[in-house]
């Protein structure tokens, strides 16, 4: 299967590419809510191609956990009443707050557990901030600020036998990347201080 595709099909060799997940989701007039309960999808390039198909995107940046829709499916029928946005919520609390009680029971896990929700109307606006943090980050020139935040970056779980540590794996976290470029910077200036407002900006823009 392309290695940007979900929902391999093992025995006619199917399997759908991110770029088709919106277009399925726009020929079919789009859905409230979007769950994932495949791996790695709650990225900023997935995302991409969901936004205009969905209210609210539901997915994780980590490898997830196969009872993920069975909480997805107990979420809705018990509480048919909830917004969009609430019902994204409940699921993610759910999620976390049923393998904390694995691992408290002492359940091991092979990495962290991660969810979370994403309002689709906030996609769109992501990728300009994006840019002008990547354009800023470049034009300041602090290479060891910017190796700190690479290295330091939470990475997600790709490689896990080769990479072990996390230190080389392709997907990581943007928003603490950014926070770490700006704990690390020590120069001074406009563009120094254009690129700290524009990282608190992003950061804000992911949290809310």
């Amino acid at each position: 299967a392309d290695a940007k595709s979900i929902s391999s099909d093992d025995e006619t060799g199917n399997y759908i590419r991110t770029g088709e997940i919106g277009k399925i989701l726009e020929e079919t007039g789009g859905v409230n809510v979007l769950a994932f309960n495949a791996c790695l999808m709650q990225m900023a390039e997935a995302l991409s191609e969901l936004k205009k198909g969905a209210n609210v995107i539901v997915g994780s940046e980590e490898v997830s956990f196969a009872p993920f829709f069975n909480i997805w499916v107990a979420s809705l029928s018990e509480n048919p009443g909830l917004t969009d946005e609430e019902l994204g919520a409940l699921i993610v609390d759910a999620y976390i707050y049923i393998y904390k009680l694995k691992m408290e029971a002492g359940h091991a896990l092979p990495h962290g557990v991660a969810l979370s929700a994403v309002r689709a109307s906030k996609i769109e606006g992501l990728y300009p901030l994006v840019s002008d943090f990547a354009k800023l980050a470049m034009e300041t020139g602090d290479a060891e600020a910017l190796k700190k935040a690479k290295e330091g970056a939470l990475r997600f779980d790709l490689l896990p036998d080769a990479d072990p540590k996390k230190e080389i794996s392709y997907y990581g976290d943007l928003y603490q990347f950014a926070d770490l470029l700006g704990k690390n910077l020590t120069g001074t200036g406009e563009k120094i201080a254009a690129l700290k407002l524009k990282i608190e900006e992003l950061k804000k823009y992911i949290s809310e």
